[in-house]
C-alpha cells in the first residue's frame, strides 16, 4: 500500500507541473512581454523581478522550481525547448532582448513598453555618459539632452536642406518660364495657321455656293457658254484653293518641325544636365575619397602623439620618483648629527641631481603640453573633416533628387509635345480626306451636268430636223426647251 501511495503521489505532482507548464506556455503565447518575463521568472525560480542570471543559457535552475520539477537544469533550456517537450519555444535572443528590457525599465523607471526603443535609449544614453546611468535622474535627464539636441541638429539640417532645395527649384524654375515661354509661342502659331486653314476651308465652302447658284442661274439661262465659262472660273479657284492648302500645309510642316527641333533641343539640354551632374558626382566622390585618405592618415599620426604623450608621461612619473628618492636621501644625511665633507659634497651632488631632474621634469611637461595642443587640433580637424563629408553625401543626394525630378518633367514635357503633333497630324489629314471628298462630289455634278446638256442639245438638234417651222412646231421646241433646263437643273440639285 505504501508503494502505491507514493507513485499516486508522484502522478499527482508530475499532473500538477504538466498543468503549470501548459498554463505558462499559455501565457507565453498571449501576454506582452512584460507580463512573460516576470511569470517565466518565477517559473525559474527567481520570483517575479527579472535578474541578470536570466539572460545566461547555461545558469543552473534554483532548486524545486517549475522548470526544475518539469525535468530541465538550465534557463536555455526551459526557454527554447519545443512545447512538445514541456519547454516555451521561444527564441533567445528575443527572450534576452525582453530580460534585458524589462531590467532597465524596472531600474530607470520607464514608462512606456517599447521594448526596441528602450534597449535602443539605453545604448544611446550610455554611449553618451561613457558609463552606465547611476539612477534614473540621471537617465531622464541625459535622454531629455540627447532629444533636445537631436531635434536641434535635425532642425539646422533641414533648414540647410530646403535652402538648397530652394536655389535648385529657383534655377529649375527660371529655366521652366523659358521652356514654357517657346512652347507658348508655337502653340500660338500653330493657332494661327489653324485658324488660316479654317478661313481656307471657309472660303472653298463659300466658292462651292457661289458655284452652285451660278451654276444653276446659267441653267435656268440655258447657256451653254455660261456654263462653260462658269465651269472653267469654278476650276481655277478650285486650283487656287488647293495651292492655298498646299501652302498651309508646307507651314504647318514648317512648325512641326520646329517643335520638333525644340523637343530635341530639350533633349540634347537634358543631356548635358546629366553629364554635368554625373560629373559633379564623380567630382564629390573624389573629393570625399581624398577626405577620407586624410582623415585616415590623421587619425594614425593622432594615435602615434597619443602613444609618444604616454611614453612622456611615463617618463616623467620615473623622474619624479627618483626625485622623491634622492631628496628622501638628502634628507636623511642632513638630519644626521655630524656631516663630514664628504657627505657634504654627497649632499651638494644629490641636490644638483634633483636641480637637474626637476628641469627635465618641466621641460618634459612643456613638450607633454605642446603635443596635447597638437594632438586637440587635430582632433578638431577630423571632426571638422567628418562634417565636410556628410555635407558633401548629402549635397550628392540632393543632387540626384533634382536631376530625377528634370528627367520626369522633361518626359512629361515630350509627352505632351508629340500628343500636340499627333493631333495636328491627324486634323490635317482629316481636312484633307474632306476637301478631296468635296472636290469629287463638286467635279461628279459637273460631269453629270455635262453629260445631261450634251443629250438635251442632241435631243434638240434631232427635234429640230424633224418639225416644220410653223408657230406650233416653234412652241413644242420652246416646251421642249423649258423642259431641257429643268431636268438639267434637278440634276444639279441632286
Amino acid at each position: 500500500m505504501s508503494a502505491i501511495a507514493t507513485v499516486e503521489n508522484i502522478n499527482k505532482v508530475n499532473k500538477e507541473v504538466l498543468s503549470e507548464m501548459l498554463a505558462l506556455q499559455q501565457s507565453v503565447s498571449s501576454f506582452k512581454w512584460i507580463i512573460v518575463v516576470p511569470l517565466v521568472g518565477d517559473a525559474l525560480g527567481f520570483g517575479y523581478r527579472a535578474v541578470d542570471e536570466m539572460r545566461q543559457p547555461d545558469q543552473p535552475l534554483v532548486a524545486n522550481s517549475l522548470g526544475q520539477k518539469a525535468g530541465f537544469k538550465t534557463v536555455g533550456e526551459v526557454v527554447t525547448s519545443p512545447t512538445s517537450e514541456g519547454g516555451l519555444e521561444m527564441d533567445w535572443n528575443e527572450w534576452e532582448r525582453s530580460v534585458r528590457a524589462f531590467i532597465y525599465r524596472r531600474n530607470f523607471s520607464i514608462h512606456h513598453d517599447n521594448k526596441d526603443e528602450i534597449i535602443g535609449e539605453y545604448t544611446d544614453i550610455t554611449e553618451s555618459l561613457g558609463h552606465e546611468p547611476k539612477d534614473s535622474i540621471e537617465y531622464h535627464k541625459v535622454k531629455s539632452d540627447l532629444i533636445r539636441h537631436t531635434r536641434a541638429r535635425k532642425e539646422q539640417e533641414h533648414t540647410e536642406e530646403l535652402r538648397l532645395v530652394r536655389q535648385k527649384l529657383d534655377s529649375v524654375s527660371k529655366e521652366n518660364v523659358s521652356l514654357r515661354e517657346t512652347e507658348a509661342s508655337l502653340k500660338l502659331r500653330i493657332e494661327e495657321h489653324a485658324k488660316e486653314l479654317e478661313d481656307a476651308r471657309s472660303a472653298m465652302h463659300q466658292i462651292s455656293v457661289d458655284y452652285r447658284n451660278e451654276l444653276a442661274n446659267a441653267v435656268h439661262a440655258a447657256e451653254l457658254e455660261t456654263s462653260e465659262r462658269l465651269s472653267a472660273t469654278y476650276t481655277k479657284r478650285i486650283e487656287e484653293q488647293q495651292g492655298l492648302i498646299l501652302g498651309l500645309e508646307k507651314r504647318l510642316e514648317d512648325a512641326l518641325e520646329e517643335l520638333s527641333s525644340r523637343d530635341s533641343e530639350n533633349r540634347a539640354t537634358i543631356v548635358h544636365y546629366e553629364s554635368k551632374f554625373e560629373a559633379q558626382r564623380q567630382d564629390y566622390e573624389n573629393r570625399l575619397d581624398v577626405q577620407k585618405r586624410a582623415y585616415s592618415e590623421l587619425e594614425q599620426s593622432l594615435a602615434q602623439s597619443k602613444e609618444l604623450i604616454s611614453g612622456l608621461h611615463a617618463t616623467a612619473q620615473q623622474s619624479e620618483v627618483k626625485i622623491s628618492e634622492l631628496e628622501r636621501e638628502n634628507k636623511i644625511l642632513a638630519s644626521r648629527p655630524s656631516i663630514g665633507p664628504d657627505q657634504s659634497g654627497e649632499i651638494e651632488g644629490f641636490k644638483q641631481t634633483i636641480q637637474s631632474q626637476t628641469v627635465e621634469i618641466s621641460e618634459l611637461k612643456v613638450e607633454v603640453g605642446e603635443l596635447t595642443q597638437t594632438v586637440n587640433a587635430k582632433t578638431n580637424e577630423i571632426a571638422q573633416l567628418n562634417e565636410k563629408v556628410d555635407l558633401q553625401a548629402t549635397e550628392i543626394e540632393e543632387k540626384s533628387l533634382l536631376v530625377d525630378r528634370f528627367k520626369a518633367w522633361a518626359r512629361q514635357e515630350r509627352l505632351k509635345a508629340n500628343k500636340s503633333v499627333a493631333e495636328e497630324k491627324s486634323r490635317r489629314v482629316a481636312f484633307e480626306a474632306h476637301s478631296k471628298k468635296q472636290i469629287a462630289r463638286v467635279m461628279t455634278a459637273h460631269r453629270k451636268n455635262s453629260q445631261i446638256t450634251a443629250k438635251l442639245d442632241k435631243t434638240l438638234i434631232e427635234t429640230k430636223k424633224d418639225l416644220s417651222t410653223s408657230h406650233k412646231q416653234r412652241g413644242v421646241l420652246m416646251v421642249i426647251t423649258a423642259l431641257s433646263v429643268a431636268v438639267a437643273c434637278v440634276s444639279l440639285l441632286m
